[in-house]
């Protein structure tokens, strides 16, 4: 069973249905082709907890995803993995300048974000990250039903992203997360014309997410999880 990792891009995963290979997409648009509604047990039980629904696309959004899936064409391997990954996005609402994304292991496919809109990269780079972050949290599952990585199931650590401890699964999931994140931006530094909106956004997210990463106690996390998940964990720090 293979189990190479790829440092540079941490979201070609082993056993994942992307391994860096064209997902064959032929239209600009086949982000947009996945917006849905969310089924009403779904919605009842999101809106219960605080989660606010679009009620549709905008326009606004309509551009921020084909803008999304042009820049995402530049990184052909993480437009696979996303293309594989997310089969329906539902929009959500939030205030001005305040993201949230969303998905569970048991719905599969399915993620809920909210879609910033606006003429300028970073409405775009925000949408993308929405997006990425979702991703990749539902492959890191997908990887994990195959190849367990968390060893005691019960002990938890602080997290840079959460104010309460977390399960070691959940910090785990944001290294990795936040990782693949930091290295699409250093790519698309390198491969996109980025605005002056654009480029601002990234070099904050990439110096942000650095900061943050480097707060995660490794020593305590490699403590409780698998040998593979010792392995995984070293493959996110090989290239930073």
């Amino acid at each position: 069973m293979p189990t190479d990792y790829e440092p540079t891009q941490p979201w070609i995963l082993p056993l994942a249905a992307a391994q860096g290979i064209s997902a064959n997409i032929h239209c600009d648009d086949w982000l947009i082709c996945r917006i849905c509604a969310p089924d009403p047990e779904i919605r009842e039980e999101l809106a219960a907890r605080g989660f606010d629904f679009a009620a549709g696309l905008t326009d606004g959004m309509s551009r921020s995803l084909h803008s999304v899936a042009l820049i995402l064409r530049e990184i052909i391997s993480l437009e696979a993995a996303v293309f594989n990954c997310v089969s329906r996005i539902v929009p959500l609402l939030a205030e001005p300048d305040y993201d949230i994304s969303h998905s569970e292991p048991r719905w599969d496919g399915l993620i809920f974000v909210t879609i910033p809109e606006g003429d300028d990269q970073r409405a775009a780079l925000r949408s993308l990250e929405n997006i990425v972050h979702e991703a990749m949290h539902i492959q890191l599952t997908r990887l994990e039903k195959k190849l367990p990585l968390i060893a005691d199931e019960t002990a938890t650590m602080p997290s840079p992203w959460r104010d309460q401890p977390r399960h070691l699964r959940g910090v785990l999931h944001g290294a990795y997360v936040f990782e693949c994140i930091r290295k699409c931006f250093i790519q698309l530094e390198d491969k996109v014309s980025l605005d002056e909106s654009g480029r601002r956004y990234t070099s904050s997210r990439i110096m942000q997410i650095a900061e943050e990463a480097g707060q995660v106690d490794l020593r305590r996390l490699s403590a409780g999880v698998t040998q593979e998940g010792r392995r995984f964990i070293e493959s996110l720090l090989a290239a930073t």
